[in-house]
């Protein structure tokens, strides 16, 4: 899974005047793009400025070639925010300052080698995941064993503790919408209601 909640990381970082496109921070593995935000401060007089995600397309065909010329001094606080061309991240128009800029991504999980290892990410991992890494750890022991049928036991052990933590962090949804077009073919009330779930 992307988004276990315990890999949740926030960077913030400073951009240079005329540059468009950044690395992303080390480890990262997944970005929430609609969490780009120019951070105020008194350097420069400036609010929080929310940024809006854009396709890397849309910046090549409307944006690049100005923001490629003012490579230099910049034009304007950024308003754009799009993914760059390999493993980084862009802002448009390019930045006439130094602004602050803040953002929230997703780390890759520790890989555990060593027998005293322990994992590790940007909050506490919870106590509940240690079972599961045993169930895992398992899995792996009897196969090595040549143990099949231990092994299998193992592994939908494990297989059922890993659905049961993506139910309890990740698939929480406080409502679904209904993205169904009415063409005119009656009355459709449901069509455009959103639908609490409980």
């Amino acid at each position: 899974q992307f988004e276990w909640p315990f890999n949740a990381a926030q960077e913030l970082t400073q951009l240079v005047v005329g540059q468009t496109e950044y690395s992303n921070p080390i480890n990262a593995k997944t970005v929430e793009w609609n969490s780009f935000q120019i951070v105020g401060d008194g350097t420069y007089s400036t609010e929080n400025h929310s940024l809006q995600s854009i396709e890397r397309d849309v910046w090549y065909k409307n944006y690049r070639d100005e923001d490629d010329n003012k490579s230099t001094t910049g034009i304007d606080r950024p308003k754009f925010v799009f993914p760059s061309h390999g493993l980084g991240f862009g802002v448009s128009p390019a930045p006439d300052k130094a602004y602050r800029l803040e953002f929230r991504y997703f780390l890759h999980p520790v890989e555990l080698v060593a027998y005293n290892d322990t994992p590790s990410g940007a909050f506490a991992y919870p106590e509940v995941l240690t079972p599961v890494f045993v169930e895992g750890a398992l899995y792996h022991l009897y196969m090595l064993k040549d143990n099949p049928e231990a092994a299998q036991l193992a592994l939908a052990n494990f297989q059922r503790s890993v659905a049961d933590l993506k139910t309890q962090y990740i698939n929480s949804y406080s409502d679904v919408r209904d993205t169904r077009v009415n063409f005119g073919g009656g009355s459709s009330v449901m069509a455009n209601r959103m639908l609490a779930v409980n």
